[in-house]
């Protein structure tokens, strides 16, 4: 397994890895209750992503003008009960890597893992502490299962980057549809309305401007039932098969973190060097 795990990018499975980022001491905290909290969506650093973007198609009909606000009203009254997992992803390009490689030795070549996921130097900088925190390696697939076993109802995909952000155009139907729904005033309503898959939920919770590309963003998204609830995945001992510190991380944390891993988890260190990345055991 291990050996999978830390292969280059141009031989890894790009589907079968996710990426979660953290500082030291959450990373502590989640190792020790061996939960993976969701986080409000509010608390995202993207300041777009604080209110609804929507429009609809007849921008001189009354009546829709006010359900539009009502819509706008609920979703902004709401936001907070949204629940976000944000983590990253491989991704691979053939001429990217082959421009990476041009003067690289063969033994560099072997050992660097520049552009994999656990290597994004803006990610180990911006949400693990400037390199002092961890990165988990989370086996999609077992993630998912994990998931389902607990009924934690999710909608799930990566995120696509855009130059800049257009209000939604939301047809008639879909507007009324969403209205009729906040009107029901049933428990489900924004869990109906951010599950299912449409595509103003698309537009505003998984797409972002091109500033945040380098996070490479695959985002977990539910509902709560209140805005203060916590909903977290238990078990993680299933889906994490590796850890690497980061470049920074004091060598002394090394014996706390192994005895807190499995034997089917991998610790390693991530080390810039030169021009390149590399793993290391330790």
């Amino acid at each position: 397994m291990g050996y999978e795990i830390w292969k280059t990018i141009n031989k890894v499975n790009t589907e079968k890895y996710l990426y979660h980022y953290t500082s030291m001491e959450n990373a502590y905290k989640i190792l020790y209750s061996k939960t993976l909290k969701f986080s409000d969506l509010c608390s995202t650093n993207d300041i777009f992503e604080q209110r609804p973007k929507l429009i609809f198609e007849d921008l001189s009909d009354k009546e829709n003008i006010n359900k539009a606000k009502v819509i706008r009203e609920y979703l902004t009254t709401h936001r907070k009960k949204i629940k976000i997992l944000c983590l990253s992803t491989d991704q691979f390009n053939q001429s990217d890597y082959d421009i990476m490689c041009e003067n690289l030795t063969f033994d560099q070549i072997r050992a660097n893992v520049t552009g994999r996921g656990f290597a994004l130097p803006r990610m180990w900088a911006q949400y693990a502490s400037n390199s002092t925190g961890v990165c988990l390696v989370i086996n999609k697939q077992k993630l998912f299962d994990t998931i389902k076993n607990q009924s934690i109802n999710i909608t799930c995909n990566s995120v696509k980057y855009i130059n800049s952000h257009s209000t939604h155009l939301i047809t008639n139907s879909s507007l009324n549809k969403m209205y009729n729904l906040i009107k029901s005033n049933n428990d489900n309503t924004l869990q109906s309305i951010i599950l299912c898959n449409s595509g103003f939920v698309t537009h505003n919770f998984f797409c972002k401007l091109s500033d945040w590309k380098d996070e490479r963003e695959f985002r977990i998204i539910t509902t709560a039932k209140n805005r203060d609830d916590i909903i977290e995945i238990n078990d993680i001992t299933s889906f994490i098969e590796g850890i690497v510190m980061g470049h920074n991380v004091d060598d002394l944390h090394e014996i706390l973190m192994k005895s807190l891993i499995t034997s089917n988890c991998d610790l390693r260190r991530i080390v810039f060097e030169d021009t390149i990345t590399k793993i290391k055991k330790y």
